[in-house]
C-alpha cells in the first residue's frame, strides 16, 4: 500500500506523523498535540533493554517532529465502525505488523478521553487473511472472560479485516517462567476428551516424516484436546487486576496440545529476549513444563513435546513466508530438529 493508503486509515484532515519516518513506518499517529503524540506513540513495541531506550527516543522525536502530512480522501473505517455503533472511537495509531506475505495493519481506535476501546486488524495478502479469518472463527467460540470480544470481520478497502474489543490492562513483563496467573488462565481454558489419534499430532505427522519418532513419544500418553493460543508470549497477554487475557489470536486452535503454549511461552523468552542458545532454552522448557504440572509427563516426553512445539512455530513462520534463514527460524530449526 501508497502512503495515501495508510492516511485513509485516518478521517480527511487529520494530522499524522511516522515513526521513525516516513519512508520506512512502523507506527503512524494522529499529530493533534504534543500531548497526543506522546501518549500515542507508547504503542511503539519494545522489549529488551536497547529497544526501549529507543522507544523512548523515538517518542520524544514523535512529540517535535515536523514532517506532518494530512489525510485527506475517503476514511476506510467510517462505515464500518458506523454498522457496529463505534462512530464515536477515532483511530489514534496505526501499527504496522512484521513484512511479509501475511502481514496485518493495527488501527488503535480510543475514545473521547483516549482510551483504546478497539483495534481493527487489516491484511492484503492470502496469507494475512487467511490468520484473520482464522482469529475470528476461534474468538466466535470462546467465551468472552477467555479472550477479546470479536465485534465484526469482513472485506475493507483492497483487504479484509477484523474488529476486535480493546482489553483493559497491561502486557506482561517478559520474564523467562510464566506466573501463576498465567498457568491458572491456561488450565482454565476448555478441555475436550479424544479418543483415538489426537489432533494435533495427527497435523504434525502429515506436515513432516521426520517427526514421526518424536510423535510416537507422546503417543503412548493419551491427552486431550485444548484450546490454543499458537503465539502464547509475554507481549500477547495483558495483565489487569492479576486476570490473564491472552490478545491475537491469529495462530489459535481449538484442537490444540496441553502445555503447548506453556512451551511456546519460553522458547520465544529465551530465543527474543534472552537470546539463549537452543540447547539452553530447549532443556528450560522441558524442566519447567513438568514443574508446572499443567500435565503429567515423563523428561522423555517434555522433550518431545518442546522439539514438536518449536517446529509447529517454525512451520507456521513459513506458511506465513518468512525466510529460513532469519535469526528466529534458524534457532527453532535447531530446536526441532534435536541438533541441540
Amino acid at each position: 500500500m501508497s502512503e495515501s493508503d495508510w492516511l485513509e486509515f485516518f478521517p480527511s484532515g487529520t494530522p499524522v506523523v511516522a515513526l521513525p519516518n516516513w519512508a520506512s513506518p512502523r507506527i503512524l499517529i494522529a499529530a493533534d498535540s504534543i500531548r497526543g503524540r506522546w501518549q500515542r506513540s507508547a504503542v511503539f513495541p519494545a522489549y529488551r533493554g536497547i529497544a526501549k531506550l529507543r522507544k523512548i527516543l523515538l517518542r520524544a522525536r514523535a512529540c517535535i517532529d515536523s514532517s506532518i502530512r494530512t489525510a485527506h480522501g475517503s476514511w476506510y473505517l467510517e462505515e464500518v465502525l458506523s454498522r457496529v455503533d463505534l462512530q464515536h472511537l477515532q483511530p489514534s495509531a496505526v501499527i504496522f505488523g512484521t513484512p511479509g506475505p501475511a502481514q496485518k495493519i493495527t488501527i488503535q481506535l480510543t475514545d473521547e478521553n483516549r482510551e483504546a476501546k478497539a483495534y481493527l486488524k487489516f491484511g492484503v495478502r492470502q496469507a494475512a487473511r487467511a490468520r484473520l479469518e482464522n482469529e475470528w472463527r476461534v474468538l466466535s467460540h470462546l467465551p468472552p472472560n477467555l479472550a477479546p470480544r470479536a465485534i465484526w470481520h469482513g472485506p475493507l478497502a483492497n483487504g479484509f479485516a477484523l474488529l476486535v474489543e480493546a482489553v483493559p490492562g497491561r502486557p506482561l513483563r517478559a520474564r523467562l517462567s510464566p506466573r501463576r496467573p498465567v498457568i491458572e488462565y491456561l488450565r482454565r481454558l476448555p478441555v475436550e476428551r479424544t479418543t483415538g489419534d489426537h489432533p494435533w499430532l495427527t497435523q504434525l505427522w502429515n506436515a513432516s516424516e521426520m517427526l514421526r519418532p518424536t510423535i510416537e513419544v507422546l503417543s503412548t500418553n493419551p491427552q486431550p484436546v485444548v484450546v490454543g493460543h499458537g503465539d502464547f508470549a509475554p507481549w500477547n497477554l495483558v495483565s489487569y487486576h492479576a486476570i490473564i487475557t491472552p490478545i491475537d489470536w491469529e495462530y489459535g486452535s481449538l484442537k490444540s496440545f496441553p502445555g503447548a503454549d506453556f512451551v511456546y511461552y519460553i522458547l520465544q523468552v529465551g530465543a527474543l529476549i534472552r537470546r539463549w542458545r537452543p540447547e539452553i532454552a530447549a532443556r528450560s522448557a522441558s524442566e519447567l513444563v513438568l514443574k508446572a504440572g499443567i500435565l503429567k509427563l515423563s523428561e522423555r516426553e517434555a522433550f518431545a513435546l518442546v522439539r514438536l512445539v518449536a517446529f509447529d512455530a517454525w512451520n507456521k513462520s513459513l506458511e506465513d513466508g518468512q525466510p529460513s534463514d532469519n535469526y528466529l527460524q534458524r534457532w527453532r530449526e535447531r530446536v526441532w530438529k534435536g541438533s541441540v
